[in-house]
């Protein structure tokens, strides 16, 4: 048997969404790590989008799982090969649940509380049962969950194979051309870009490289521009977030700017 440890921290604002309060982020942060007799594995994601409904408790966060970036380029192309998580055919991870003690909760007073989640982890096409622990920090209004999901894998050597086999990756280059809605700066100091029109309810996120970063300051919103990256999800509405999806991609770099 193999474990593997999915630890999720997300901070969460208030939204309203159809008359209903909820708290909700789109750059969530999930740590991926297992033990094996090669070496530790351990790899990052801050694309997950979450939103947690304070009223009933209902937590639910969609993650792009090839949006996690690990410290090898060889471990990330087994990460998503076939022969492991094949994030081609299932590119989102879910989970869906409820935290069973949410009146003990108050979300109005900063402080420090202890849940705990059950619900329902679907990764690589299998939904398994979950029960944790979680940990809310509310203040000033925000809110930062943190809990830990244990995975256990039954084939030893398919976990192993991350690193004995050669077999690359999924993942593809696009460029994308359009307008520029926002840009930010994510957990890890990388420009994001969002190309949207106002019209539309998802757009594409770039997300540039420390080294790519400084092509980003040549920009503002409203330019018409072309990046090239490589693609880690694609748009689609989430029933369960109800939030629109953005495209999602990665190791950006500016192609032209046309104004």
């Amino acid at each position: 048997m193999k474990n593997i440890f999915l630890s999720a921290v997300f901070i969460l604002i208030t939204i309203t969404s159809y008359g209903q309060k909820k708290l909700s982020t789109t750059s969530g942060h999930i740590n991926f790590f297992s033990t094996t007799p090669v070496e530790d594995i351990e790899a990052n994601n801050y694309k997950v989008m979450s939103n947690l409904t304070p009223s009933t408790g209902i937590l639910v966060f969609s993650v792009p799982m090839q949006s996690f970036e690990f410290p090898k380029a060889k471990m990330q192309q087994h990460y998503n090969s076939k022969k492991f998580l094949h994030t081609k055919k299932f590119p989102k991870g879910k989970f869906k649940g409820t935290i069973t003690n949410v009146s003990d909760i108050k979300f109005s007073s900063n402080g420090t509380y202890q849940g705990a989640v059950v619900g329902k982890l679907t990764i690589h096409g299998v939904t398994n049962d979950v029960s944790e622990k979680i940990t809310l920090t509310v203040k000033d209004g925000d809110v930062m969950g943190m809990t830990e999901f244990s995975i256990i894998l039954s084939d030893v050597e398919k976990a192993n194979a991350m690193y004995l086999d050669s077999e690359e990756g999924e993942s593809k280059v696009l460029i994308v051309t359009g307008n520029i809605a926002t840009i930010s700066t994510d957990q890890l100091g990388q420009q994001v870009v969002l190309l949207k029109n106002n019209d539309e309810k998802m757009g594409v996120s770039c997300t540039f490289t420390l080294e790519t970063n400084s092509q980003v300051s040549t920009l503002k919103i409203g330019n018409h521009v072309s990046i090239k990256g490589v693609i880690r999800s694609g748009a689609e509405y989430d029933i369960d977030l109800d939030l629109s999806e953005n495209v999602i991609i990665e190791k950006s770099a500016l192609i032209k700017k046309y104004d």
